[in-house]
């Protein structure tokens, strides 16, 4: 587990629009070629998907916490989840731990690949096996 989820290349970032979500959290992108900085969730007038890039950047998930008087930032434990479509390549899904830890992870982020070496182009139309008419003959 940590506060940081590290990824290379290029990705589409989604952020999920989880109802009450939006309003304690964000996502922080480093090191990037051209995206750093904090993303609000949709629902707070932020991006519901933009695309990220850099040989090596970092993501983050920020809860805002104003108990006590003391309001501030704080970042939570990430756990990730990967899956692979045929027609949407790699997708990973990023979320806060859960606890007990063995429960599943909601992701509050996925990142779809843009990488074509590990997305290929998805298959074209199927063969079509319809033999024309005329073709047979009896």
């Amino acid at each position: 587990m940590s506060e940081v989820e590290t990824f290379n290349g290029p990705w589409s970032v989604h952020i999920l629009d989880i109802p009450g979500a939006w309003e304690i959290n964000k996502v922080t992108i480093a090191g990037s070629a051209g995206s750093d900085g904090d993303h609000d969730f949709p629902g707070a007038g932020g991006e519901a998907m933009f695309d990220v890039d850099g040989p090596e950047w970092t993501l983050q998930i920020g809860v805002f916490l104003a108990l006590g008087g003391d309001p501030h930032w704080i970042w939570s434990e990430l756990a990730r989840t990967a899956r692979f479509d045929a027609q949407e390549g790699l997708i990973v899904g990023v979320g806060q731990q859960p606890h007990p830890s063995t429960a599943p992870v909601r992701p509050m982020v996925e990142l779809h690949s843009l990488d074509p070496a590990i997305n290929p182009p998805p298959p074209g139309p199927p063969i079509d096996f319809t033999v024309p008419e005329g073709w047979i003959v009896r």
